[in-house]
């Protein structure tokens, strides 16, 4: 009986699972594998290189790394989503001498086969899994190297060849691995309540919109979200933008137990060249004045606006904020897919740290500040659905009012009739 060897494997839901080639064929459980496979010489970090498809699934970056401890295999196989890293735990077994890996998946009632085709231990790995399905089978391959690419192309022949010869599939067939220094920074997780502060110093050439249309971006910017900051608290965050002699006028506001908080200010286009870097003065308290870049990283004008601002912190970080904007309070579709690029575009910006804004009519209402000889006016439109009095009779309420009136009539003549005359 082989002596059963027991691993455990650290497997990302992207990383192992199953993105499959369909072929009208059956799993051939006798498929040609490594011979007098080696386990110990298969330790270390493999880069994922190539692997089949897995549509709505993330590969960035993704590798795996074996090791021994204590007499016990573990791998690690980890995979980098929109640049956070992420990892699940799952054990397998391996029978000694053969190249066949079983691994049990987290939230999967069959194991998952990570078998080797081929490999040389030292460059490059080929790995495979088959399930049948119907008289059809679900094949999986994964092409492995010691680096993110393989250094001559005489492996990348090898392999194609053997994908051909026993699974009449090749190279084509599979997808690249983005092993880009982009696709592979992992971002700090940043706790409820925090700011995002991020590792890095700011990148002063981060591209904003050129040739900026200073009175198309005026008027007013309702908040969608934005990352986390202890001055913007409160609900219905409203930017609005004027136009003076000199330079804009800023107003940005916000709801906070029902009263409108302002802070008015200044900005002004801070590049000689036209570009969308604004310098802001905001007056945060009476005559207390902050200065501050705002920089527009892409706008419609008329739909939506994406705006950001960073500081340099000591110890090689920086602080990031970021904002999307829109001139209505949701955006369109259109707008959506433009903002959402432009995120997966920057580093600093990631749809995790942003926070959803309170835009709701209720989150909205304030009681305006009073004015002398004026009507009050409250944000908002009228609510056409506002409770009424059920089963109102207005008979009844005429009748009553006509009685009140001939009340008041009645007395008021009787005051004039018990008055004296005064000549």
């Amino acid at each position: 009986m082989s002596k059963m060897i027991f691993l455990v494997i650290f497997v990302v839901s992207v990383g192992l699972s199953s993105a499959q080639l369909v072929q009208n064929l059956k799993c051939d459980p006798n498929i040609n594998l490594v011979n007098n496979f080696n386990v110990t010489k298969f330790l270390g970090k493999w880069h994922v290189v190539r692997r089949t498809e897995k549509p709505g699934h993330p590969t960035e970056c993704s590798h795996l790394e074996i090791v021994k401890e204590n007499d016990q295999i573990h791998l690690h196989d980890r995979v980098v989503n929109q640049n956070f890293l992420e990892e699940v735990k799952s054990p397998a077994t391996h029978p000694a001498g053969t190249a066949k890996l079983s691994i049990n998946r987290v939230n999967s009632n069959e194991p998952t086969d990570f078998w080797i085709l081929s490999t040389d231990y030292e460059h490059f790995t080929l790995a495979y899994a088959c399930e049948d399905d119907g008289p059809a089978r679900k094949v999986t391959i994964w092409q492995l190297g010691r680096e993110p690419s393989f250094p001559t192309p005489a492996m990348d022949t090898l392999m194609n060849q053997t994908l051909s010869t026993l699974l009449d599939i090749t190279t084509t067939n599979l997808i690249a691995v983005d092993h880009s220094e982009t696709a592979c920074r992992i971002l700090p997780d940043i706790p409820a309540g925090q700011n995002v502060i991020l590792p890095g110093q700011c990148d002063p050439n981060m591209p904003v919109v050129q040739n900026f249309n200073v009175p198309a971006f005026l008027g007013e910017w309702i908040g969608i979200s934005s990352y986390y900051s202890a001055n913007q608290l409160g609900a219905c965050g409203r930017a609005k933008y004027t136009l003076s002699e000199s330079a804009v006028v800023v107003e940005n506001s916000m709801v906070v137990n029902q009263k409108l908080e302002v802070i008015r200010g200044r900005a002004v286009v801070n590049t000689p060249d036209g570009s969308a870097r604004l310098l802001v003065t905001l007056e945060v308290r009476p005559g207390v004045f902050v200065d501050s870049p705002l920089w527009v990283l892409a706008t419609d004008y008329t739909n939506y606006a994406v705006s950001y601002t960073c500081l340099n912190l000591p110890n090689n970080q920086k602080q990031v904020n970021a904002w999307i904007l829109s001139r209505t309070r949701q955006l369109t579709n259109a707008a959506q897919l433009d903002v959402d690029r432009v995120i997966s575009s920057e580093v600093d910006l990631n749809k995790r740290y942003f926070i959803e804004a309170d835009q709701s009519e209720q989150s909205c209402f304030y009681y305006p500040e009073p004015v002398p000889q004026q009507p009050v006016v409250f944000r908002g439109r009228c609510d056409p659905n506002i409770p009424a009095m059920a089963n109102f009779n207005a008979v009844a309420m005429i009748g009553d009012m006509l009685g009140r009136e001939i009340k008041i009539l009645v007395l008021e003549m009787e005051s004039r009739i018990l008055l004296p005359t005064i000549v």
